[in-house]
């Protein structure tokens, strides 16, 4: 049963990501708000299909939802992107994992590659109830 989450009065199901060790497994809510390599690769995507990702219909996603190819095509896609970023050296910037209570601010370089497990993620966040609808198989 996946964890709930109320936003502006509507309960919504939050991702769970399992992790195993063993005979053990540990069921963990994914936060709803993309991390920064989940914004870089939701970015790079629409770049890809030629759309915006902010102020959409919920017609609009769908049909922006329509245009996503499989997550093996979108994982190839960024990471041929962000392989040419690295090659010409023009990071847009770099990501700051600042927290509360942290005594010191440390920047990361931009990524030069992400995981499948990251697209994945991203793509599922970002689409939220449309990626789990959809028709088309996205795996």
């Amino acid at each position: 049963m996946s964890p709930e989450k109320s936003f502006a009065g509507e309960t919504i199901d939050l991702p769970v990501r399992y992790f195993h060790s063993g005979e053990d497994s540990i069921e963990v809510a994914m936060s709803a708000f993309l991390t920064a390599a989940e914004n870089i690769v939701i970015d790079l995507m629409c770049e890809w299909i030629g759309e915006s990702r902010f102020n959409r219909t919920i017609d609009e996603y769908i049909a922006m939802r329509q245009k996503v190819p499989k997550i093996a095509a979108v994982h190839a896609y960024i990471t041929q992107r962000l392989k040419e970023i690295a090659d010409r050296g023009t990071a847009p910037y770099q990501i700051c994992r600042f927290r509360a209570g942290d005594k010191k601010i440390k920047y990361e370089p931009y990524p030069r590659r992400l995981s499948i497990e990251v697209v994945r993620t991203a793509v599922k966040k970002f689409f939220g109830p449309l990626y789990e609808n959809s028709a088309r198989q996205f795996s």
